[in-house]
């Protein structure tokens, strides 16, 4: 496994596409990942495993939503 630096915000702008079509459309899902955050140190890959079953999760945990 590779530890290196990450940027969260491109990270979260590169699976912007991907979250979005995890979840159903009627749930509403808004990206705001400030401006000049540093960078962590981790595996890029593992930290997009991790952002997608967060996701995931959480649309499970809100059901159903009425259109």
């Amino acid at each position: 496994m590779t530890v290196e630096p990450v940027d969260l915000r491109e990270l979260a702008g590169e699976m912007a596409t991907l979250l979005r079509a995890s979840v159903p459309r009627q749930i509403e899902l808004s990206l705001n990942v400030p401006e000049g955050l540093p960078p962590v140190s981790g595996n890029a890959g593992r930290l997009r495993q991790v952002v997608l079953n967060l996701l995931t999760n959480a649309a499970d945990a809100i059901g159903d939503v009425p259109a």
